[in-house]
This record gives structure tokens, C-alpha cells and sequence, in this order.
């Protein structure tokens, strides 16, 4: 077995300390970089897909479709959810033009611009199981089931548990622990 001569090993030693951590020093805002690239569209967009995880459907279809109006400025990044798995369910990206689409939406993001027809719409999913997002501020208390808001860089939610019930959606305990309120 070969082995460094003592002096070898402090020569490695002082090595690591003023070569390789000054290095990695330098390297740590790149990586950091990385993480703040992240637009908040598309943290919203990864929210929805972890809240599609944690909801389960009283029938099982082998696609669930993910649908938003076609003016959301969330459509283009929740796009590239098309074709993501949830187990054994693929995700299928639906843009819808008008609200008469939304009878086959499994999972339907309703941004600010449907504030004026919120109340409608909510009425016509009223017996489907329909799962409702939206990060327009006061939804959730119209009957929206998972309602974002960024508070200081972060995402938090709120879950109106009781118009998931009516719907005949079920809601994870995992993610209603995670909620900042649930109704």
C-alpha cells in the first residue's frame, strides 16, 4: 500500500484549504444562480403539478387534463407540464377559450382575468371533480380549492377543503398540514 510521507499529506492538506476551497467559493454563486433563475410563474407552475400529487380523483382516469384560459399569463409555463406523469397518470395541457370547455378539466388554474366570471364558473363545476387553482387573491373564498400568494419570495397556499369535498375530490393530509390555512 502506497502512503503519503507525512510532509505529503500536510502538503495536501494546506493544498485543500487554499486551492480547492477558494474554488468552490467562487463556484457557490453560480450554482446559487441557478436556484434564482426560477421565474415565479414557474414556481406556481411546479405548485400546481406537487398539488395534482396530493389530490386523488373518485375515478382514476389514465390522463388528467390541466386546463387555463388561453389570456392567463400562466398558460405558456404550465404548457410545459404536457406529458409530465403523476404515477401512473399523464398530464395532458388543455388551453381553453371559453368557459364552456371546462366540463372536462380535471385540474383548472384561474388567474385574475376570470375574477367577473368566477361566480359562474364555479357553478357549472359545482358537481364535477374539479380541481380549482388560482393566485388571485380572494378566489378562495368564492369556492376555489387551492388558492397561492407570494409572501416574501415564498409561495404559500390556503385550502377551501370543504368545496374539494363537494366535489368529490380528496385532499391529502399531507398537503393540508403544508397549508397556511385551510377553510
Amino acid at each position: 500500500m502506497l502512503r503519503w510521507p507525512k510532509e505529503g499529506r500536510r502538503f495536501f492538506s494546506i493544498l485543500c484549504k487554499f486551492l480547492v476551497f477558494p474554488v468552490l467559493s467562487l463556484l457557490a454563486p453560480l450554482a446559487f444562480a441557478q436556484f434564482e433563475a426560477v421565474t415565479e410563474t414557474e414556481l406556481k407552475a411546479a405548485f400546481i403539478y406537487n398539488f395534482a400529487k396530493f389530490a386523488e380523483w373518485p375515478q382514476k382516469p389514465a390522463a388528467l387534463n390541466l386546463c387555463v384560459f388561453e389570456n392567463d399569463a400562466l398558460a405558456s409555463t404550465l404548457e410545459k407540464l404536457d406529458g409530465k406523469t403523476l404515477g401512473t397518470q399523464r398530464l395532458q395541457f388543455v388551453m381553453i377559450e371559453s368557459s364552456e370547455r371546462i366540463g372536462d378539466c380535471h385540474i383548472l388554474f384561474l388567474g385574475e382575468a376570470q375574477r367577473e366570471n368566477l361566480p359562474r364558473i364555479l357553478n357549472s363545476l359545482r358537481t364535477k371533480p374539479t380541481l380549482t387553482v388560482s393566485d388571485a387573491a380572494g378566489f378562495i373564498e368564492k369556492g376555489v380549492m387551492i388558492e397561492m400568494s407570494l409572501n416574501q419570495a415564498h409561495i404559500e397556499f390556503e385550502i377551501n377543503a370543504q368545496s374539494a369535498s363537494r366535489s368529490g375530490l380528496e385532499i391529502s393530509g399531507k398537503l393540508l398540514r403544508l397549508a397556511k390555512r385551510v377553510y
